[in-house]
């Protein structure tokens, strides 16, 4: 099976529930399979303060970095405007500022500049993908295809999934939210990671054109468009 799964976890902060994360990230590591983490740069969202701030936060992150984690930025604060986004519909200008903030505290606190975006809420548009360009982005982890795909400059790698699922083929990121998940939902994740672990190594992020990319990633660039009406 030719089949390639990526795991991503939002809404990594100081303050998140740690459990759970910890839970994930020890599988990854035991099994050297390379999640994608969403690092908030400064969480301004009172739904995901719900443990003390660890001090040790970013020393962790790092340390996770270094065993192969890619670190991706997740917005700036994490707080949405009345269309709940924090970026789709915002003028180009206030977009980049934004984004550019969030970009120096991760310069700042890990070294690197964080090279992976991943919007809050999947809510993104033209603007936020112009800004991205702009200031030296290459991926972005969302979007629906087989395989990643070039767009706007960025390589898109897809996100089509919220819990595990047997796929026939193609790249498939499984997305989870560790705040929120549930303690079945979190043993059923560790159990199909741990089942289809070779299929969690060796991932391909070169774009990739398929029978089904074209039309799928024309439908994802129509729903940008309309985010920014």
């Amino acid at each position: 099976m030719n089949t390639k799964y990526i795991i991503r976890i939002d809404d990594i902060c100081p303050t998140m529930k740690w459990g759970p994360f910890a839970r994930i990230m020890d599988v990854c590591i035991k099994l050297n399979i390379h999640p994608i983490l969403g690092i908030i740069p400064d969480n301004q969202d009172r739904k995901l303060q719900i443990e003390p701030a660890r001090t040790d936060f970013w020393q962790l992150i790092q340390s996770y970095e270094s065993r192969g984690a890619i670190i991706a930025q997740h917005g700036y604060q994490h707080v949405y405007n009345n269309h709940k986004t924090e970026f789709a519909g915002l003028p180009y200008t206030e977009q980049y500022e934004k984004i550019q903030r969030g970009k120096q505290i991760l310069e700042e606190k890990l070294g690197p500049s964080p090279k992976w975006w991943m919007a809050p809420a999947h809510s993104l548009d033209e603007a936020t993908c112009k800004a991205l360009y702009e200031l030296g982005f290459t991926y972005i982890t969302d979007g629906i295809a087989l395989y990643p795909y070039t767009e706007y400059g960025l390589t898109w790698v897809p996100q089509q999934l919220w819990s595990p699922r047997v796929m026939p083929i193609g790249v498939w990121t499984l997305c989870t939210h560790t705040n929120t998940i549930s303690e079945d939902s979190l043993d059923s994740l560790l159990r199909f990671i741990e089942k289809h672990e070779p299929n969690f190594k060796d991932v391909s992020l070169t774009p990739k054109s398929s029978a089904l990319t074209t039309p799928m990633r024309l439908a994802w660039k129509i729903a940008l468009q309309l985010r920014s009406l």
